[in-house]
């Protein structure tokens, strides 16, 4: 693996802390933002391969956040994992650009498996 680089999106820091720890574990390079403003400072100068995106958050959505990725970027991958599981948040998610949208809670090995399908096409 050549050091994969990971930006984890969350303003719960137990998930942020868990995923950290897993990813690293696994030899990704990883950083951590605990709202969209610190995630699209941070987009800047980490430049990540793939963003783990939650969607509710203060200040601006995930939603927001993945448009605004968008606008300037086609080719980062974007998993969006959310506690919002409606099918309209799916469609939606997917339609302004996630490649992938996971539902809370998750199971690690899976979502795993994901991130390494997204990294392996990049």
């Amino acid at each position: 693996m050549d050091n994969k680089k990971i930006l984890i999106v969350d303003n719960d820091n137990d998930v942020c802390q868990m995923l950290d720890f897993v990813l690293k574990d696994k030899g990704y390079e990883v950083a951590v933002a605990l709202s969209s403003v610190e995630a699209l400072e941070k987009m800047k100068d980490f430049n990540p391969d793939l963003i783990v995106l939650d969607i509710i958050m203060p200040e601006m959505d995930g939603f927001e956040v993945c448009e605004k990725i968008r606008e300037n970027d086609k080719k980062i991958k974007i998993l969006m994992l959310t506690a919002k599981s409606g099918k309209e948040d799916r469609k939606k998610g997917l339609i302004i650009g996630a490649d992938l949208y996971t539902e809370k809670p998750f199971i690690v090995n899976d979502l795993m498996s994901k991130i390494e399908g997204l990294l392996k096409n990049n």
